[in-house]
Protein backbone atom coordinates (compact mmCIF):
# COMPACT_ATOMS: atom_id res chain seq x y z
CA UNK A 1 0.00 0.00 0.00
CA UNK A 2 2.72 2.22 0.69
CA UNK A 3 4.60 1.59 -2.78
CA UNK A 4 1.23 2.25 -3.78
CA UNK A 5 1.16 5.83 -2.52
CA UNK A 6 4.29 6.54 -3.23
CA UNK A 7 3.99 5.67 -7.07
CA UNK A 8 1.18 7.63 -7.32
CA UNK A 9 2.89 10.61 -5.89
CA UNK A 10 5.92 10.28 -8.43
CA UNK A 11 2.87 10.44 -11.39
CA UNK A 12 1.78 13.61 -10.10
CA UNK A 13 5.45 14.70 -10.06
CA UNK A 14 5.83 13.93 -13.57
CA UNK A 15 2.90 15.29 -14.30
CA UNK A 16 3.58 18.37 -12.95
CA UNK A 17 6.81 19.27 -14.50
CA UNK A 18 5.44 18.06 -17.65
CA UNK A 19 2.54 20.72 -17.72
CA UNK A 20 5.09 23.35 -16.64
CA UNK A 21 7.59 22.56 -19.56
CA UNK A 22 4.48 22.88 -21.89
CA UNK A 23 3.32 26.23 -20.23
CA UNK A 24 7.04 27.43 -20.82
CA UNK A 25 7.52 26.13 -24.32
CA UNK A 26 3.80 27.56 -25.56
CA UNK A 27 5.52 31.23 -23.82
CA UNK A 28 8.54 30.62 -26.41
CA UNK A 29 6.08 30.14 -29.25
CA UNK A 30 3.59 33.33 -28.58
CA UNK A 31 6.90 35.40 -28.23
CA UNK A 32 8.11 33.95 -31.19
CA UNK A 33 5.09 34.98 -33.26
CA UNK A 34 4.72 37.67 -31.90
CA UNK A 35 8.12 38.55 -33.68
CA UNK A 36 7.17 36.68 -36.87
CA UNK A 37 3.98 39.18 -36.89
CA UNK A 38 5.84 42.07 -35.90
CA UNK A 39 8.39 41.57 -39.31
CA UNK A 40 5.86 39.84 -42.02
CA UNK A 41 2.62 41.65 -42.06
CA UNK A 42 1.77 40.81 -45.69
CA UNK A 43 2.91 39.36 -48.64
CA UNK A 44 4.99 41.87 -50.24
CA UNK A 45 5.63 44.38 -46.75
CA UNK A 46 8.36 42.82 -44.59
CA UNK A 47 8.70 45.25 -41.29
CA UNK A 48 11.70 45.90 -39.52
CA UNK A 49 11.45 48.45 -36.52
CA UNK A 50 15.58 49.87 -36.31
CA UNK A 51 14.36 51.55 -33.43
CA UNK A 52 12.57 51.27 -30.56
CA UNK A 53 8.84 52.09 -31.16
CA UNK A 54 5.50 52.12 -28.59
CA UNK A 55 3.20 49.25 -30.02
CA UNK A 56 0.59 51.94 -31.19
CA UNK A 57 3.08 53.80 -33.15
CA UNK A 58 4.54 50.64 -34.99
CA UNK A 59 0.54 50.08 -36.10
CA UNK A 60 0.41 53.45 -37.16
CA UNK A 61 3.54 53.27 -39.62
CA UNK A 62 2.33 50.28 -40.82
CA UNK A 63 -1.03 51.70 -41.63
CA UNK A 64 0.79 54.94 -43.46
CA UNK A 65 3.33 52.63 -45.05
CA UNK A 66 0.09 50.31 -46.44
CA UNK A 67 -1.16 53.68 -47.57
CA UNK A 68 1.24 54.46 -49.61
CA UNK A 69 1.92 51.31 -51.01
CA UNK A 70 -1.79 50.51 -52.39
CA UNK A 71 -1.53 54.57 -54.10
CA UNK A 72 1.77 53.40 -55.36
CA UNK A 73 0.21 50.01 -57.03
CA UNK A 74 -2.74 51.69 -58.37
CA UNK A 75 -0.21 54.24 -60.00
CA UNK A 76 2.39 52.29 -61.13
CA UNK A 77 1.36 48.75 -61.13
CA UNK A 78 2.58 46.16 -58.15
CA UNK A 79 5.62 45.60 -58.13
CA UNK A 80 6.99 42.36 -58.84
CA UNK A 81 9.15 41.88 -55.95
CA UNK A 82 8.37 41.71 -51.82
CA UNK A 83 9.43 45.38 -50.27
CA UNK A 84 11.31 45.53 -47.15
CA UNK A 85 10.47 48.56 -44.94
CA UNK A 86 12.88 49.54 -42.24
CA UNK A 87 11.69 52.25 -39.84
CA UNK A 88 14.31 54.20 -38.25
CA UNK A 89 13.80 57.04 -35.14
CA UNK A 90 15.14 60.58 -36.49
CA UNK A 91 16.79 63.13 -34.00
CA UNK A 92 15.80 66.05 -35.77
CA UNK A 93 14.54 68.56 -33.96
CA UNK A 94 11.58 68.24 -36.27
CA UNK A 95 8.37 68.28 -34.48
CA UNK A 96 6.69 65.59 -36.35
CA UNK A 97 6.79 63.64 -39.88
CA UNK A 98 9.11 62.08 -42.18
CA UNK A 99 12.72 63.61 -41.79
CA UNK A 100 14.63 61.49 -44.52
CA UNK A 101 14.54 58.26 -46.12
CA UNK A 102 16.80 56.30 -49.04
CA UNK A 103 16.39 53.03 -51.24
CA UNK A 104 18.02 49.65 -50.99
CA UNK A 105 18.72 48.31 -53.25
CA UNK A 106 20.34 44.81 -52.32
CA UNK A 107 18.25 41.81 -53.71
CA UNK A 108 17.73 40.60 -50.04
CA UNK A 109 17.23 43.64 -48.43
CA UNK A 110 15.58 45.30 -51.46
CA UNK A 111 12.80 48.50 -50.01
CA UNK A 112 12.97 51.55 -47.92
CA UNK A 113 14.68 52.95 -44.97
CA UNK A 114 12.47 55.66 -43.44
CA UNK A 115 13.21 58.03 -40.47
CA UNK A 116 10.91 59.49 -38.47
CA UNK A 117 9.40 61.45 -35.88
CA UNK A 118 8.79 59.21 -32.54
CA UNK A 119 5.02 59.71 -32.18
CA UNK A 120 3.90 61.49 -35.24
CA UNK A 121 0.63 61.44 -35.96
CA UNK A 122 -0.74 59.42 -39.00
CA UNK A 123 -1.53 62.73 -40.90
CA UNK A 124 2.11 64.33 -40.43
CA UNK A 125 3.54 61.00 -42.21
CA UNK A 126 0.78 60.30 -44.89
CA UNK A 127 0.60 63.93 -46.43
CA UNK A 128 4.44 63.88 -46.81
CA UNK A 129 6.03 63.47 -50.35
CA UNK A 130 9.45 61.05 -48.99
CA UNK A 131 7.64 57.83 -48.65
CA UNK A 132 6.02 57.95 -52.26
CA UNK A 133 9.02 59.64 -53.41
CA UNK A 134 11.26 56.35 -52.53
CA UNK A 135 8.36 54.04 -53.20
CA UNK A 136 8.64 55.19 -56.50
CA UNK A 137 12.39 54.86 -56.98
CA UNK A 138 11.76 51.01 -57.19
CA UNK A 139 9.48 50.83 -59.95
CA UNK A 140 12.60 50.83 -62.22
CA UNK A 141 15.93 49.58 -61.64
CA UNK A 142 19.37 51.62 -60.51
CA UNK A 143 19.66 53.79 -64.32
CA UNK A 144 23.72 54.56 -63.57
CA UNK A 145 25.21 58.26 -61.90
CA UNK A 146 25.44 59.53 -64.87
CA UNK A 147 21.52 59.73 -65.24
CA UNK A 148 20.68 60.79 -61.44
CA UNK A 149 18.86 63.62 -62.80
CA UNK A 150 16.49 61.12 -64.41
CA UNK A 151 16.12 59.29 -61.80
CA UNK A 152 15.29 61.92 -59.45
CA UNK A 153 12.89 64.08 -62.06
CA UNK A 154 11.61 59.78 -62.17
CA UNK A 155 10.41 60.03 -58.78
CA UNK A 156 9.64 63.95 -58.14
CA UNK A 157 7.21 63.41 -60.79
CA UNK A 158 5.61 60.03 -59.87
CA UNK A 159 5.24 61.37 -56.44
CA UNK A 160 3.01 63.56 -56.39
CA UNK A 161 1.34 61.60 -59.12
CA UNK A 162 1.21 59.03 -56.27
CA UNK A 163 -0.29 61.96 -53.98
CA UNK A 164 -3.17 62.75 -55.96
CA UNK A 165 -4.20 58.92 -55.96
CA UNK A 166 -4.34 59.44 -51.69
CA UNK A 167 -6.13 63.03 -52.14
CA UNK A 168 -3.88 65.57 -51.71
CA UNK A 169 -3.98 67.28 -55.11
CA UNK A 170 -6.09 67.42 -57.78
CA UNK A 171 -4.95 67.13 -61.61
CA UNK A 172 -5.65 70.94 -61.50
CA UNK A 173 -3.40 71.97 -58.33
CA UNK A 174 -0.74 68.99 -59.76
CA UNK A 175 -0.81 71.20 -62.74
CA UNK A 176 -0.83 74.41 -60.79
CA UNK A 177 1.96 72.93 -58.86
CA UNK A 178 3.83 71.88 -61.82
CA UNK A 179 3.94 75.25 -63.46
CA UNK A 180 5.36 77.32 -60.42
CA UNK A 181 8.16 74.84 -59.90
CA UNK A 182 9.23 74.82 -63.38
CA UNK A 183 9.38 78.37 -63.64
CA UNK A 184 11.55 78.57 -60.83
CA UNK A 185 14.08 76.30 -62.31
CA UNK A 186 14.44 77.92 -65.65
CA UNK A 187 16.91 80.04 -65.00
CA UNK A 188 19.12 77.54 -63.55
CA UNK A 189 19.36 76.08 -67.17
CA UNK A 190 19.77 79.30 -69.25
CA UNK A 191 22.75 77.36 -71.09
CA UNK A 192 23.43 76.07 -74.52
CA UNK A 193 24.98 73.00 -73.70
CA UNK A 194 23.14 69.98 -72.51
CA UNK A 195 20.30 69.43 -70.09
CA UNK A 196 22.09 66.68 -68.92
CA UNK A 197 25.52 68.39 -68.10
CA UNK A 198 24.04 71.19 -66.55
CA UNK A 199 22.49 69.27 -64.35
CA UNK A 200 25.21 67.55 -63.21
CA UNK A 201 26.95 70.95 -62.56
CA UNK A 202 23.72 72.11 -60.31
CA UNK A 203 23.82 68.74 -58.22
CA UNK A 204 27.91 69.41 -57.35
CA UNK A 205 26.28 73.22 -56.19
CA UNK A 206 23.49 71.11 -53.98
CA UNK A 207 20.99 72.60 -56.13
CA UNK A 208 18.88 69.09 -55.58
CA UNK A 209 15.22 70.20 -55.50
CA UNK A 210 15.82 72.40 -58.93
CA UNK A 211 17.54 69.48 -60.52
CA UNK A 212 14.50 67.46 -59.34
CA UNK A 213 12.09 69.60 -60.78
CA UNK A 214 13.84 70.10 -63.87
CA UNK A 215 14.09 66.50 -64.46
CA UNK A 216 10.43 65.80 -63.95
CA UNK A 217 9.62 67.93 -66.93
CA UNK A 218 11.29 64.75 -68.69
CA UNK A 219 8.51 62.93 -67.53
CA UNK A 220 5.63 65.47 -67.67
CA UNK A 221 6.40 66.42 -71.61
CA UNK A 222 6.27 62.10 -71.91
CA UNK A 223 3.10 62.06 -70.44
CA UNK A 224 1.70 64.51 -72.61
CA UNK A 225 3.40 63.02 -75.68
CA UNK A 226 2.12 59.67 -75.01
CA UNK A 227 -1.91 61.15 -74.32
CA UNK A 228 -1.61 62.58 -77.72
CA UNK A 229 0.15 60.37 -79.81
CA UNK A 230 -0.60 56.68 -78.21
CA UNK A 231 -3.84 57.42 -76.53
CA UNK A 232 -1.97 56.46 -72.97
CA UNK A 233 -0.99 57.91 -69.49
CA UNK A 234 3.06 56.86 -68.46
CA UNK A 235 1.09 55.71 -65.41
CA UNK A 236 -0.67 53.14 -67.76
CA UNK A 237 2.98 52.46 -69.24
CA UNK A 238 4.33 51.74 -66.03
CA UNK A 239 1.67 49.76 -65.26
CA UNK A 240 2.38 47.56 -68.30
CA UNK A 241 5.86 47.64 -67.36
CA UNK A 242 5.81 46.28 -64.31
CA UNK A 243 4.39 43.06 -65.97
CA UNK A 244 6.69 43.01 -69.14
CA UNK A 245 9.91 44.64 -68.46
CA UNK A 246 10.86 45.03 -64.93
CA UNK A 247 11.96 42.19 -64.31
CA UNK A 248 14.14 41.66 -67.19
CA UNK A 249 15.81 44.25 -67.88
CA UNK A 250 19.09 44.78 -66.24
CA UNK A 251 20.22 48.46 -67.74
CA UNK A 252 18.81 51.83 -69.02
CA UNK A 253 19.14 51.07 -72.34
CA UNK A 254 16.91 48.08 -71.65
CA UNK A 255 14.44 50.11 -69.20
CA UNK A 256 14.29 52.92 -72.62
CA UNK A 257 13.53 49.95 -75.33
CA UNK A 258 10.58 48.27 -72.98
CA UNK A 259 9.05 51.98 -72.98
CA UNK A 260 9.23 52.71 -76.56
CA UNK A 261 7.94 48.97 -77.44
CA UNK A 262 4.84 49.54 -75.09
CA UNK A 263 4.62 53.62 -76.33
CA UNK A 264 4.69 52.18 -79.79
CA UNK A 265 6.98 54.36 -81.26
CA UNK A 266 10.59 55.72 -79.85
CA UNK A 267 9.33 58.49 -77.79
CA UNK A 268 12.01 57.61 -75.11
CA UNK A 269 14.89 57.07 -77.05
CA UNK A 270 14.34 60.54 -78.68
CA UNK A 271 13.79 62.46 -75.44
CA UNK A 272 17.16 61.19 -74.51
CA UNK A 273 18.79 62.17 -77.31
CA UNK A 274 17.55 66.00 -77.08
CA UNK A 275 18.62 65.89 -72.60
CA UNK A 276 21.63 64.54 -73.18
CA UNK A 277 23.04 66.19 -76.38
CA UNK A 278 20.62 69.55 -77.05
CA UNK A 279 20.51 72.48 -75.52
CA UNK A 280 19.40 72.99 -72.02
CA UNK A 281 17.60 76.27 -72.64
CA UNK A 282 15.67 75.18 -75.84
CA UNK A 283 14.67 72.14 -73.83
CA UNK A 284 13.24 74.10 -70.54
CA UNK A 285 11.86 76.67 -72.59
CA UNK A 286 9.21 74.31 -74.40
CA UNK A 287 7.38 74.00 -71.00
Amino acid sequence: MRNCSWFILLLLLQACQSSNEQSSASDVATDSTMQIADSTVSTDLIWHFESEFEPEFKDTLKLWVNTVKEACFETLGDYPFTMNIFFHKSDSRQKEGVTFGHTDRAPSTRGLHLYVIDQSSYESLISDWIAPHEMSHLAIRPVGRNNKWFAEGFATYLSRRIMIRLGYYSEAEFEEMYATKIAATKPFYEVDYSFSDRSAELFEEYRYSTVYWAGAGFFYWADKELQKNSNMRFEELLQEYQIVGRNQDTNFAQLIKSWDEIAGYKLFDQLMVEYRNGSSREIMNRF
